[in-house]
């Protein structure tokens, strides 16, 4: 693998809590101050045309964001999102690893307090060069193969309250005839993964990661109230702690991930390299959850999922 220098380029909305202690305990050790929204600007562009915030009144925002980002007529949505995974290592530069195909399918239904979003995600990681699912990958830092562990978070619920003061949904800016919303999520809290238990899988007992999303609608569909859910585009990235499966154990430095993401109106119509990975697999995936059924799912907890049934099996078997 040639590891020359890369030239780089769901989950808040107001107050959030989900059942499991995954999320409860990040939103914890976040203060849920730490999931906040700032603007976001182009190079060049306020220097012409200086960004005009959207709606200011915080209920009228969160009603718009959540038809951007889902459809409040309770109708099923799925966002799928391309794009590329990078190492940063001090005093070695960053170095694009491998890229990226995800979806995330989500339902919203009403509540007394707010709504509430039940959800599930998924994705693949595909060889830079072919384009092809990885099943195995070479770790250039650490000499050897590694297995990959495909993407499935299944859950990811979210209840999402109304709008307060302190809890404020994501900012809205006019840029030209277009609306972005903006959320910046930062989070700090205790690691699923001890050192001490998953040497080469946990890079700290600190799990830590910032996230910063633009979502890109037309103004005139937003400003279209017959449409319950519309057409949207958006940005992701995403700086974190090294992925459990590539075997890192603490070195330093930082996995970034930049995708590029779009609403459909179907799970056929995402890539053929991801869809029908997960269609072979479980084409239950493709639909959120009918209820909440237990706590949600990450990568750090998947990957745990799995390696504690493996000591089960090895456990259960011939002596």
């Amino acid at each position: 693998m040639n590891l020359e220098p890369s030239l780089a380029e769901d989950s808040s909305v107001g107050a959030m809590s989900v059942p499991g202690p995954t999320r409860r305990a990040m939103l914890g050790a976040a203060g849920i101050g730490g999931l906040s929204t700032a603007a976001f600007v182009r190079p060049g562009w306020a220097a012409t045309q200086p960004e005009q915030p959207y709606l200011v009144d915080p209920s009228e925002r969160f009603l718009a964001f959540l038809r951007a980002s889902g459809d409040v007529s309770g109708k099923e949505t799925l966002a799928w999102a391309s794009g590329s995974v990078f190492a940063w290592l001090p005093r070695r530069g960053g170095f694009h690893l491998f890229n990226y195909q995800l979806f995330t399918v989500q339902r919203l239904e009403k509540t007394a307090k707010g709504w509430f979003r039940f959800s599930k995600e998924a994705g693949v990681y595909v060889d830079k060069d072919t384009g092809d699912v990885m099943q195995r990958w070479h770790n250039p830092f650490i000499g050897r193969d590694v297995d990959v562990i495909q993407m499935k978070n299944d859950p990811t619920n979210i209840e999402i309250s109304e709008p307060t003061p302190e809890l404020p949904p994501p900012l809205a800016w006019v840029l030209g005839d277009t609306i972005v919303f903006t959320r910046d999520i930062l989070v700090t809290r205790p690691a699923e993964l001890k050192v001490a238990e998953y040497p080469l899988n946990a890079q700290s007992n600190t799990y830590k990661v910032a996230e910063y999303y633009n979502h890109v609608v037309a103004r005139r569909d937003l400003e279209n109230k017959a449409l319950t859910s519309v057409p949207m585009v958006g940005s992701n990235t995403r700086v974190g702690n090294w992925y459990p499966w590539l075997e890192m154990g603490q070195r330093r430095g930082w996995l970034i991930t930049q995708l590029r993401s779009k609403k459909l109106a179907r799970a056929e119509q995402l890539p053929p390299v991801l869809y029908k990975y997960w269609q072979a697999r479980d084409p239950s995936i493709f639909h959120a959850p009918a209820t909440v059924t237990g706590p949600n799912e990450s990568s750090w907890t998947y990957f745990k999922k799995l390696q504690e049934e493996k000591r089960k099996a090895r456990a259960g078997g011939p002596t």
